[in-house]
């Protein structure tokens, strides 16, 4: 196989994944290690992955995402509608999976100080429930996106095949 088509196999797989664990994908390509971080490091300069130790965050999608900051004040009603119809669905008790977005923090704000298992992967979102004494937060680790305070990468996707709740509110 030419670098150039191991290099497009190796982002493929990297993109339509989110995530890739470096060992997977030289078992998969049938490629050393130290072959695959070089390719790794090459999508990496391009912007296109993010390098983790491990593996590599499929980038491509988010790399125009503009920061968390500039999208808050964006379609705010339509954010609190989606929120306060997420909100309803979400008993006392509950566990739930937060993902980061503005539209899961809008969703966030109204969940404070409810008895509840908060699970999620973005700071913005721990820190709302960070000082909560009615909320048991759960925090999970990983590379943390710049731009968005969103936790991503194996450590993440690990972290995500224990946990156990009711619902998940994705952005």
């Amino acid at each position: 196989m030419l670098v150039a088509e191991r290099r497009k196999r190796v982002l493929d797989l990297v993109s339509n994944r989110g995530v890739a664990a470096l060992e997977d994908l030289a078992r998969e390509i049938k490629v050393s290690q130290s072959t695959l971080r070089r390719d790794l490091n090459y999508w990496h300069q391009q912007g296109v992955l993010k390098r983790t130790h491990g593996g590599a965050i499929y980038l491509g999608d988010n790399s125009g995402l503009p920061a968390l900051e500039d999208r808050i004040g964006r379609q705010t009603e339509e954010k609190r509608a989606i929120a306060q119809a997420a909100a309803t669905r979400i008993r006392d008790g509950d566990a739930i999976l937060l993902d980061g977005g503005t539209t899961t923090l809008e969703v966030a704000r109204l969940l404070v100080g409810r008895p509840l298992q908060i699970v999620t992967n973005s700071l913005p979102i721990a820190n709302l429930f960070a000082s909560d004494r009615e909320t048991d937060l759960v925090v999970l680790g990983g590379y943390v996106y710049p731009k968005t305070g969103v936790a991503l990468g194996p450590m993440t996707v690990k972290a995500m095949e224990d946990i156990h709740v009711r619902q998940a509110i994705l952005s």
